[in-house]
């Protein structure tokens, strides 16, 4: 029985280290990502990325939430944000409401009300 046990071992190791290097790809695919990229093609990068986050993280669905993939289109630029993991969604959420599409500037941020006002210097 221990025999069968290392042999799985052994292939569970080389399952885990295949995963792991087509992650590394599919991330290096998505860093390369550029706004030429047509919207199915970006779709079909992070679902295949996000299936091989699923396998690799299996029973551990927090790490799969904490890394998965998610894109965000723009309806009034069509621009695609791509987020990863769940608390940059707040901000997106938000950006969204505010119509925003980039990063605050130096000069905004948000008040106690949730409002966005420039900060008092």
């Amino acid at each position: 029985m221990s025999s069968v046990e290392s042999s799985l071992k052994k292939f569970s190791e080389h399952v885990d280290e295949y995963l792991w290097v087509q992650l590394q790809c599919c991330e290096e695919q998505i860093l390369k990502l550029t706004g030429t990229n047509r919207v199915e093609d970006v779709s079909e990068l992070l679902a295949e990325m996000n299936s091989l986050l699923d396998q690799f993280y299996g029973e551990y669905e927090e790490m799969y939430e904490l890394y998965r993939y998610r894109m965000f289109i723009d309806p009034v630029t069509g621009s695609i944000t791509i987020i990863q993991g769940e608390e940059i969604d707040v901000d997106v959420r938000l950006w969204a409401e505010l119509g925003r599409t980039n990063d605050w500037s130096e000069d905004d941020d948000l008040n106690e009300d949730g409002e966005d006002e420039p900060l008092d210097e």
